[in-house]
């Protein structure tokens, strides 16, 4: 899985890119998701709610997609 993730410094405002999925398993994957806020000394100052993803197997259905 990957997400891409940007914080605004003026509003605060987080967005972020659909998180991809993809799996060359045969039977397929599940994972977490969960961006976390640093600051420039590497302090941890926030976190979003983490999300589950699923992928379909290599041979069966949809092994590549993308998710919010």
């Amino acid at each position: 899985m990957e997400t891409w993730a940007r914080i605004s410094r003026n509003t605060a405002v987080v967005s972020r890119e659909p998180t991809r999925i993809w799996s060359t398993a045969a039977r397929g994957c599940h994972g977490t998701v969960m961006i976390l806020m640093l600051n420039r000394c590497g302090d941890l100052t926030g976190t979003m709610i983490p999300r589950c993803y699923g992928g379909d197997g290599r041979w069966t259905g949809q092994h590549d997609r993308r998710g919010f």
